[in-house]
C-alpha cells in the first residue's frame, strides 16, 4: 500500500512539473509577468539593481517586487546563479491552493537578493519564479528582465606623510607632504584640483576654515599610481592644536567609485 503511494506522489509530482512548465510564460525587459492558478495569481512586476550605477567596489543587490491576487500566497525564499554575464534570480512562492480564508486583496511582496561585488563589464538579470501549490510545482513564471553595467572608475585617496610646524615671528610656517592615490580600476581622464585648509577641527567647513593653497594635478594617474604634492604655508595666526585639511579632487571633476573618501584630516598639529 506504501508503495502505491508512493507511485501516486511521483506521478503527480511529474505532472506538476510538466504542467507548469506547459504553462511557462516569458516576458522581456520592463514587462509584467503574470500567471498562476485559476484562484489564485501573481505577478513580477519590477526587477532592480542597488546601487544603479555599480561599481567593481560596491556590493550588488537585485530586488525582485510584485503582486498577490490574494492574502494568501507567500515567498518562501530566494537564490541565484551567475553564468557568465547572466544573474539568474529564482524565487519559491506557495500559492496554497487548499487555502479558503483569504482576504480578496491585492498584495504586494518583494525580495532582496545579495549578488556581491562582480568585475567590470554588461549584465542581465533573468527571474525565474516557482510556483508550488502545496507540495507540486504548478507553474514557472520567466521575467522581466534587466541589464546593468558595472563601470570601472577612478578612486582617489590619500595621506599626509608629512607635516611639521615651526613658530616664525608673529606667524608659524606650516611644511606639509601630501600622497594622493588612485586606488580604482580605471585612470583619471581628466586634471583635478587639491585643496589645502587650516581648521579648527576635523570637519571641513569651506566657508569659515582658512584655505591655505589649491594645487591642480594634470598627469593622469593609473590604477595603483600616485602622485606627492609638497606645500610651504605661512599661517594668519598660531596653528598649535588645530587641523591640516585636505580636500581631493575639491570641484567633483572627477567621477569616482568612492566620492567619500576624497577628504584627508591629519592630527591635531604640534608647533614646538
Amino acid at each position: 500500500m506504501k508503495l502505491c503511494h508512493i507511485r501516486v506522489v511521483l506521478v503527480l509530482l511529474i505532472v506538476g512539473t510538466v504542467l507548469g512548465l506547459l504553462a511557462l510564460e516569458r516576458a522581456g525587459a520592463n514587462s509584467v509577468v503574470c500567471g498562476g492558478i485559476p484562484e489564485r495569481g501573481v505577478c513580477v512586476t519590477e526587477v532592480g539593481v542597488d546601487p544603479p550605477n555599480p561599481t567593481p567596489e560596491d556590493s550588488i543587490e537585485v530586488i525582485v517586487s510584485g503582486t498577490f491576487s490574494d492574502s494568501c500566497p507567500e515567498v518562501l525564499g530566494s537564490s541565484h546563479t551567475l553564468a557568465g554575464n547572466v544573474i539568474f534570480i529564482s524565487i519559491l512562492i506557495e500559492l496554497h491552493p487548499e487555502a479558503e480564508a483569504c482576504a480578496a486583496v491585492i498584495k504586494p511582496w518583494s525580495i532582496t537578493e545579495p549578488i556581491g561585488q562582480l568585475p567590470a563589464g554588461d549584465y542581465t538579470v533573468e527571474v525565474i519564479t516557482h510556483l508550488f501549490c502545496t507540495r507540486f510545482l504548478c507553474g514557472v513564471l520567466t521575467g522581466p528582465l534587466t541589464s546593468f553595467s558595472v563601470e570601472s572608475r577612478p578612486d582617489l585617496t590619500g595621506a599626509i606623510t608629512h607635516l611639521i610646524c615651526r613658530p616664525v615671528g608673529p606667524r608659524d610656517l606650516l611644511l606639509y607632504r601630501v600622497r594622493i592615490l588612485n586606488i580604482g580600476t580605471e585612470a583619471t581622464a581628466e586634471s583635478f584640483s587639491v585643496m589645502f585648509f587650516l581648521s579648527n577641527d576635523a570637519t571641513l567647513d569651506a566657508g569659515g576654515d582658512t584655505l591655505l593653497r589649491s594645487r591642480e594635478v594634470t598627469e593622469s594617474l593609473l590604477p595603483g599610481e600616485g602622485v606627492s604634492l609638497f606645500g610651504i604655508s605661512r599661517a594668519p595666526h598660531p596653528i598649535e592644536g588645530q587641523f591640516l585639511l585636505v580636500q581631493i579632487d575639491a570641484e567633483d571633476t572627477i567621477e569616482e567609485a568612492n566620492e567619500g573618501n576624497n577628504l584627508i584630516v591629519s592630527q591635531p598639529i604640534p608647533c614646538p
